[in-house]
């Protein structure tokens, strides 16, 4: 290992190319690093002492034959580097501010690799989408349709900044902004492959909280240790295919969730969110020490199981289900942010997959599991540990009587202390209890379009609350007193948050301080709504505790039939 302090645009320069590993995590600094980096080139270039240097980090790089560079670590500062380069090339044209800033000159030495020079190419070579969304910009392209976001908004970020730099008011900025780059100053540090392992390094910079994530050390491990041209063979055809699946912002949002479930289902045992990638290492070396072949075609084998799941999991969790009757049912699940039950619904889909069960009996256990969360999230039973009750779910299904026994070891299954509320302690919440916001929109938008062949559409519904809300330091109008009766203090304090006190309303919002009678006739009001949900208030003459209770016991006979128990 060899290392030394250089000014980064030096080392830009000194690069034939500089090429960051296809096993790389994507570009992903946002904007908040963007304007720090920006503010601080221009602090440095607006000190009045020469000597002045602003350090960035380190770039870890292993030289090739051939000149170029392939970095271990710095891409998010050389690639940020390069869309300011870019943006102020655009920006200066002709004009040079500083000797050797001209357009001309930022792009022959920074950002184009000028080897050939009848078709120069990009200087930076990033990874998939980065690297033709970064190379459409240097060459002045138009941006492909599969474009990296956070390469196509940073430079945006730049783009915008660099023109307020060059207006009138702030001219005189120019020429500091020029000279902190000149001042940005990296270790860098060049690695002999025969001597290093460039994975030791990505765990030692993991293991001193740098930024790489579990995603990026599971790849990292999968991919490194093979020669290129098996690292571009295997990312190609089994890691970028699932990078696509989930999309560039889901797939660093949920990646590792998927992991964690899938591993869950693998192991029967779902691993913590930080010892996610010691946990796949450990399930990878056991994998491979089972296989005759090598360890590139252990590691194809491996990625092809995660494959599957991984399809699984983006028909479940991202829309992507083909079975109109399968997918209704996976975005009721969305809707109520049931993310534990994957470790289960994997093991079923991959069931479902090889016909051992049909899409009606999938659809039905489906069905079981959201009547489970309904239940528990109504308040009727405890909703601890629910990630360890479906991990350990799976084994116990009898698959002679598979959807009776999904119900089965839901309602009381032997095995766990976990159960599903019955009946009548799901109808007691319901009746006498408070249900939360969120919930009660899914609650309220499922009983509307109960026994509905064509749902209706209720996204432009908001929740109401029929005996109104007050704020804090407020009290209810004299009216709402007396419609409410002598005891409205607790009328108002016990049932505000009943379902039987809330529905969806089309349109505006009411006023708080509208009468039960006003909201009942206005224009747009409950008699005049078309929603099942507004038909008794739209008939009640007055509104107090009776009619909420009344309401609240229709709702939970309509929620028991909509969410039978298991």
């Amino acid at each position: 290992m060899k290392s030394q302090t250089t000014s980064l645009l030096d080392f830009i320069e000194e690069s034939k190319q500089l090429e960051i590993p296809i096993y790389q995590r994507a570009y992903s600094w946002g904007k908040e690093h963007c304007a720090q980096l920006w503010n601080d080139i221009l602090r440095v270039g607006e000190d009045k002492n020469p000597e002045r240097k602003h350090f960035i980090g380190a770039v870890i790089y292993i030289e090739k034959l051939d000149g170029s560079r392939f970095v271990i670590d710095g891409q998010q500062r050389l690639a940020t580097a390069a869309l300011i380069l870019e943006a102020l090339a655009r920006a200066l044209g002709e004009n040079a501010p500083v000797r050797g800033f001209s357009a001309e000159d930022l792009r022959t030495r920074y950002l184009l690799d000028m080897s050939q020079e009848e078709r120069p190419s990009s200087k930076l070579i990033l990874s998939e989408t980065d690297h033709e969304t970064l190379t459409s910009l240097v060459l002045d392209q138009g941006l492909p349709q599969n474009k990296s976001s956070r390469i196509r908004e940073n430079y945006g970020f730049f783009n915008t900044e660099m023109r307020l730099l060059l207006s009138d008011h702030n001219a005189d900025r120019v020429a500091p902004f020029c000279e902190g780059l000149k001042r940005l100053m990296i270790v860098e540090i060049s690695l002999d492959p025969k001597q290093e392992s460039p994975q030791l390094i990505f765990e030692s910079m993991n293991a001193k909280g740098l930024d790489l994530n579990q995603t990026d050390l599971i790849r990292n491990f999968v991919l490194l240790d093979m020669d290129p041209d098996d690292q571009t063979r295997i990312y190609k055809n089994y890691w970028r295919p699932m990078e696509e699946a989930f999309g560039q912002e889901e797939y660093y949002a949920d990646f590792d969730n998927f992991m964690r479930y899938y591993l869950a289902y693998k192991n029967g045992k779902l691993p913590g969110k930080n010892a996610l990638y010691e946990t796949f290492k450990t399930y990878a070396l056991d994998q491979y020490a089972q296989k005759q072949g090598s360890r590139v075609e252990a590691a194809e084998e491996l990625l092809i199981d995660v494959n599957i799941y991984a399809d699984y999991y983006c028909n479940m969790k991202f829309d992507q289900e083909k079975n109109y009757r399968l997918k209704a049912a996976f975005n009721d699940l969305q809707r109520l942010k049931a993310d534990s039950p994957f470790p289960l619904l994997l093991k079923i889909y991959e069931d479902y997959d090889n016909s051992l069960l049909s899409a009606e009996e999938f659809e039905a256990a489906v069905r079981k599991i959201e009547s489970f969360f309904v239940r528990i999230n109504t308040g009727a039973a405890s909703k601890a540990s629910l990630g360890a009750f479906f991990t350990y779910f799976a084994p116990h299904i009898d698959e002679d009587r598979y959807i009776e026994s999904v119900g089965e070891n839901l309602r009381t299954p032997s095995w766990s202390n976990h159960r599903c509320p019955t009946d009548a302690e799901f109808r007691k919440k319901l009746v006498s209890g408070s249900v939360g916001k969120e919930h009660a929109v899914y609650l309220l938008r499922r009983l509307e379009n109960y026994g509905h062949q064509n749902s209706t559409q209720l996204d432009d519904c908001h929740l109401e609350h029929i005996m109104p809300l007050i704020n804090k330091g407020k009290s209810l109008s004299s009216a709402w007193k007396e419609e409410l009766g002598a005891e409205w203090e607790e009328t108002h304090e016990q049932l505000i948050n009943n379902i039987g006190n809330l529905t969806l309303m089309k349109g505006f919002k009411f006023f708080t301080n509208h009468t039960f009678s006003q909201k009942r006739d206005m224009d747009n009001g409950y008699k005049s709504s078309l929603l099942w949900l507004n038909k008794m208030q739209g008939t009640a003459s007055r509104w107090n505790r009776k009619a909420i209770e009344n309401r609240a016991r229709v709702l939970a006979q309509r929620a028991l039939e909509v969410w039978p128990a298991p």
